[in-house]
């Protein structure tokens, strides 16, 4: 009787696993979600703020980079981004903008003389 009763009890167990293990393999996992792709377009409002002020632009993360940094392509384009901004934000408020220059000394003495 006992070894009936453990049979019996090894025999659902054995379906219980077998279900559970079933049904664990027909569920599948739900698709992940798509990556963000960020897509940011800002046009710098007009105005006439700076109208006859004169401004240069030179290279606004040149010095705060890591050496073993400088040459990766996000360092390059993020740097350009950020004087593509600047540009079109002086520009669109009504400043006379030169450059961008990699540094100070690219300037000529005119074109640094006339720069606030």
């Amino acid at each position: 009787m006992k070894s009936q009763a453990s049979s019996i009890l090894v025999g659902v167990l054995l379906a219980w696993l077998s279900l559970t293990l079933a049904a664990c393999a027909c569920a599948s996992a739900p698709d992940p979600p798509a990556a963000y792709n960020p897509n940011y377009s800002y046009k710098a409002p007009t105005s006439e703020a700076g109208k006859g002020i004169s401004i240069a632009i030179i290279r606004p993360i040149s010095g705060l980079v890591g050496e073993q940094y400088k040459d990766e392509p996000v360092v390059e384009n993020t740097q350009r981004a950020i004087e593509k901004s600047m540009l079109d934000y002086l520009t669109a408020s009504g400043f006379t903008v030169s450059g961008p220059y990699r540094s100070i000394d690219d300037m000529t003495f005119p074109e640094k003389n006339k720069q606030i």
